[in-house]
């Protein structure tokens, strides 16, 4: 129930997420896009003991990284019948007071890739 509460408030209040599916609809129902993943990049890269899931984790290391890192990226992945379409987008990293990039950044990242692979379809029909 959370789940879809987030869901249709990101629907309801965020253009950026609005748009981003109703463009992923368009190239699932009309270009055959049958699905798409993401990762994320960081600007610097993530040092060594910084990755919590590790036996060498050090949290002091991770909050110095995290606290001096300038830009967080997300790349965004389509499969289409002609191949991978993919983009990065990145952006500042504002995280503070509870508030990380990393919703924004996904969403941000899906439009862009959706617009560009619609344009990319297009231009190949």
């Amino acid at each position: 129930m959370v789940i879809a509460a987030e869901i249709d408030a990101d629907m309801d209040h965020s253009p950026v997420c609005r748009r981003a599916a109703e463009l992923s609809t368009i190239l699932t129902h009309d270009y055959g896009v049958s699905g798409h993943s993401f990762s994320y990049v960081e600007d610097p890269p993530r040092p060594a003991h910084c990755d919590a899931w590790k036996p060498d984790f050090d949290p002091v290391a991770l909050k110095t990284w995290w606290d001096n890192m300038e830009r967080i990226g997300c790349e965004h992945r389509l499969r289409t019948p002609r191949g991978e379409i993919a983009r990065k987008v990145w952006v500042r990293n504002f995280e503070g007071s509870g508030v990380t990039p990393f919703g924004f950044l996904q969403e941000l990242a899906e439009l862009v890739t959706c617009k560009a692979a619609i344009s990319e379809l297009q231009a190949k029909s």
